[in-house]
């Protein structure tokens, strides 16, 4: 599907600018992932400019997860994917609480790295981005992007706690964002995870910020530690079933 065919589908609908559209997807028709996961729906706009962009590659799925309080939006993500024509390469998952639930779920099922591009666009707090970002890790492939949106946004911002139907809208919560902590509500805490984590994560490079996203990649090197950590493993059980035969012979005596 072309750029200006899904600019007219999703125009007027919240949250990303043009410009961020179009940033999305050209990212994806430059570096052609087969799977993506999206981390924060909301309305959908990103998941569809996402989608777009597979559809002309002819190639590609979307895991996309949200609270499940983005069911209410209007439009929801299920209706203008439906709009666009792209809701069979969607997967849409809804947790009660946050993404990294459901993290935890897919890396029960999933043995081997798959993602290989990552558009994190959700809580923005440290707690849960902080650690999606080392869930994410464990099922990027090497070479794949993660990519942040809004590394500066801070609670404390007045459209969020000045505007009340904004905060309804995005997290169906106005006090519990009013009794954060004033420290956690004037820290741009996506930037905290993108530079005390990210950034200093030996396995991730090529970083680069344009306007609010920070865009990171898991370099090559990573295959190469982790076939050591295979190779290690055999002598690691060995060991332990000696260990477990002398703990039953002593026994035994």
């Amino acid at each position: 599907m072309r750029f200006d065919e899904i600019r007219a589908i999703v125009d007027g609908v919240p949250m990303l600018t043009v410009d961020q559209g179009r940033g999305l997807y050209d990212f994806v028709l430059e570096h052609k992932p087969e799977t993506v996961m999206e981390l924060g729906v909301f309305h959908g706009v990103s998941t569809c400019y996402i989608g777009a962009a597979l559809q002309k590659l002819g190639r590609g799925r979307i895991i996309s997860v949200d609270r499940a309080v983005a069911r209410d939006l209007k439009p929801g993500a299920d209706a203008l994917l439906k709009k666009a024509g792209l809701r069979d390469m969607v997967e849409l998952h809804y947790e009660e609480r946050s993404y990294t639930w459901f993290l935890m779920k897919h890396l029960e099922t999933q043995l081997e790295p798959h993602v290989d591009f990552c558009f994190l666009d959700g809580a923005h707090t440290w707690d849960i981005d902080g650690l999606s970002f080392f869930l994410v890790d464990r099922l990027m492939r090497p070479g794949g992007w993660i990519v942040l949106d809004d590394l500066d946004w801070r609670i404390s911002d007045s459209e969020n706690l000045k505007n009340p139907d904004f905060l309804r809208d995005v997290v169906k919560d106005v006090d519990f964002m009013k009794r954060t902590p004033l420290q956690e509500q004037e820290t741009a805490q996506v930037r905290k995870v993108w530079e005390l984590l990210i950034q200093r994560h030996p396995q991730y490079g090529n970083f680069r910020e344009t306007e609010d996203w920070g865009y990171a990649q898991k370099l090559e090197s990573a295959t190469r530690e982790a076939a050591v950590v295979v190779q290690e493993r055999p002598g690691v059980v060995a060991e332990m079933r000696r260990l477990l035969r002398r703990v039953k012979a002593r026994v035994a005596h």
